[in-house]
């Protein structure tokens, strides 16, 4: 009789930690650039120098105007299309543009991630 008990409540609670709403990362109060940053973008740039699909974001705000990478983030593609000479030198290195991610058209969004690359310093 007790394994007939036992079971429903086994996988009531185990429904309970797969549709809770409350994720891991949400509960250590990492900040929402950084949530973003590995979720949409760390697919294709590591947080070291070194490239991976797109370039290393080490040290990034040091290299770049927070209003260059604002413009970036926002439409890689048109920023291209303008002729930008900074995007142009960079996607001279890349086989692929970056594409232009839904979140980053959130002003929000990409101050979050912004500031998040603040904290990828140079080394050294």
């Amino acid at each position: 009789m007790k394994k007939r008990t036992i079971f429903p409540a086994i996988v009531l609670l185990s429904l309970f930690f797969f549709i809770s709403p409350v994720r891991a990362e949400d509960s250590d109060n990492t900040p929402a650039g950084e949530l973003l940053f590995k979720e949409k973008c760390s697919v294709c740039h590591k947080t070291t120098d070194q490239a991976l699909v797109g370039p290393g974001l080490q040290g990034v705000m040091e290299r770049r105007s927070e209003k260059w990478v604002d413009k970036w983030l926002q439409d890689p593609g048109g920023l291209l299309k303008s002729g930008d000479k900074t995007a142009t030198e960079l996607k001279k290195g890349f086989f692929r543009t970056m594409p232009t991610l839904p979140e980053m058209k959130d002003p929000v969004k990409r101050k979050a991630v912004i500031e998040y690359l603040k904290t990828l310093k140079q080394e050294g």
